[in-house]
């Protein structure tokens, strides 16, 4: 049975914009919703489908300042609206960078996140890793953030026993060098070797065209990673991903480079105007420049190798460049 025929079309249609929205949605906001997509119900039905969708434990209502998914509610989104998740231009995707609100020159806004809930008692166990981890240098930025209960991250539930981490997600660089008129798309992701902490090249990759899920989620929760081990020797593997922009704007992407902000665009391993075709996902990337970066959830990595931690997300929510600090500061 398909995920979409349990439940009426007005139902569906409510999920979606609960779904792809951030925060509490109120009844107002989403009959506007329902009115652009050409459903016409007064706020009486609108109230009606909420109240059983609470009955069915699909949402939770916050009086009048609206209602979000609880996790029962996101799992079937998740099957529900699962082709519009596919790929890096996904509508999930595209919401993320709609809302991305990052200002290079006050350093301040919302950028995208990498999330791990977190148990509230190994917090602190979690934290000296990180630190170990950081020194290696093997992420986007060194800034992490805490939230806890009541606190809400996009389509991530924190219960009263967790608390949720989050670091700087790669995907940043494609939206902030996007927002300066260079289209830059994230073709793959793959494990990358480094020996004696000096980057060698990757081992495994994994095409982001045709996946819901991040290849940098899938290699670090099927612990395929090895940053732990990396930390302690020098030797091992970690996530990296292959960027790719149009090659005639290469001169443009090394001006762009240099207006990023060190402490949330790092990573950086290596760029160039011309793909090797050893890297080359597909034969339109023959015109196409490259950056190869490192995962931002590296920093995460050695929580899920090591059993600290299991619930990672990539790129999957928002969150203030004002509230996060840099690990070493824990």
């Amino acid at each position: 049975m398909f995920a979409d025929e349990k439940y009426a079309a007005t139902v569906i249609e409510i999920l979606r914009i609960l779904y792809f929205s951030e925060g509490l949605q109120s009844s107002g906001h989403i009959r506007k919703q329902l009115e652009e997509r050409g459903y016409h119900l007064d706020s009486r039905t609108i109230r009606y489908h909420l109240s059983n969708m609470e009955t069915e434990n699909l949402i939770t209502r916050k009086g009048n300042r609206g209602a979000h998914l609880t996790e029962k509610g996101i799992n079937e989104a998740k099957m529900l609206f699962v082709f519009d998740r596919i790929g890096t231009s996904s509508f999930e995707t595209e919401k993320l960078s709609s809302y991305y609100s990052y200002d290079l020159l006050k350093n301040k806004g919302r950028i995208v996140v990498n999330c791990l809930l977190l148990e509230k008692d190994k917090l602190e166990k979690a934290l000296k890793e990180l630190k170990q981890a950081v020194e290696v240098n093997i992420c986007v930025s060194s800034l992490i953030g805490i939230a806890k209960e009541p606190e809400k991250l996009w389509n991530c539930n924190i219960s009263k026993d967790y608390v949720a981490l989050v670091c700087v997600s790669s995907r940043n660089y494609d939206i902030a060098l996007q927002k300066m008129g260079i289209y830059v798309e994230t073709s793959a992701t793959g494990l990358y070797r480094l020996e004696n902490f000096t980057a060698c090249g990757f081992t495994e990759i994994i095409s982001h065209t045709g996946t819901t899920l991040s290849p940098g989620e899938i290699l670090i929760r099927g612990k395929y990673t090895s940053v732990s081990k990396l930390v302690e020797t020098g030797n091992g593997l970690a996530t990296a991903a292959i960027k790719i922009f149009p090659s005639f704007l290469y001169k443009e992407l090394q001006n762009a480079l240099k207006k990023l902000t060190p402490s949330i665009f790092s990573g950086l391993i290596s760029h160039g105007g011309i793909i090797s075709p050893s890297y080359r996902i597909s034969s339109k990337d023959r015109n196409k420049g490259y950056m190869i970066i490192y995962g931002g959830a590296n920093l995460f990595a050695p929580l899920i190798e090591k059993g600290i931690a299991t619930n990672l997300s990539i790129a999957s929510s928002l969150f203030d460049v004002e509230k996060m600090t840099d690990i070493r500061n824990y």
